[in-house]
């Protein structure tokens, strides 16, 4: 059977190499869903670049600063959840 999930990834910057704010996943079938926030200073750490234009964007949309406090990783809780989904 054929599983369907929609994605959306949210991220300060639109080349490749920008710091991931957040990804969510809805599963079509029962709209079972999960989201990740990744860690901005630990992308940061890797090289991971935060895109001025962007960031001002967000800051528009908002009505505030960019989303760039720290994020917590959820590395175990995704995968345990991912493997539910099978």
């Amino acid at each position: 059977m054929t599983t369907h999930i929609m994605t959306d990834i949210e991220t300060l910057g639109t080349r490749p190499g920008a710091v991931i704010l957040s990804a969510a996943f809805v599963r079509f079938s029962d709209e079972a869903a999960m989201s990740i926030n990744f860690s901005i200073p630990e992308q940061q750490a890797l090289g991971l670049e935060i895109d001025p234009n962007t960031q001002a964007w967000w800051t528009e949309l908002n009505g505030q600063s960019a989303p760039t406090r720290d994020r917590t990783t959820l590395h175990q809780p995704v995968v345990r959840m991912g493997s539910r989904w099978r």
